[in-house]
């Protein structure tokens, strides 16, 4: 139990040293693409059709959905920060293919999406 929770804690301390340019490329057109912002920012601006599960909550709500640990994932947030963290707690969970696309904007044009206001 230990050695996970110091591993969970590396790992979020190692996020914040991740950038985009050091993440694999996904399809995210076959990735399931997940706003880790809070409710409150996602009520000011939000991507259609994205889902949004708050970067805390991340692997529970992950497991909740049983999705296979093999399909892609893209998570973003205000600055790509958070994000960076939920995709350490995914990887150590288990799941092999998190990308951080970034930010809300950033994600928007990478998806080539709008922002709803």
């Amino acid at each position: 139990m230990f050695k996970r929770v110091l591993l969970v804690y590396i790992s979020l301390f190692c996020a914040c040293f991740f950038t985009q340019a050091q993440t694999p490329e996904i399809d995210l057109t076959q990735a399931v693409i997940i706003d880790v912002r809070t409710d409150a920012e996602w009520k000011i601006a939000h991507i259609e059709d994205v889902s949004l599960i708050p970067w805390e909550d991340i692997v529970a709500a992950t497991d909740k959905l049983q999705l296979d640990k093999s399909k892609p994932i893209a998570l973003f947030c205000r600055s790509g920060n958070r994000a960076g963290k939920a995709m350490a707690l995914l990887n150590a969970a288990g799941y092999t293919q998190v990308v951080n696309i970034g930010s809300l904007e950033q994600a928007a044009e990478r998806l080539d999406k709008p922002i709803i206001y």
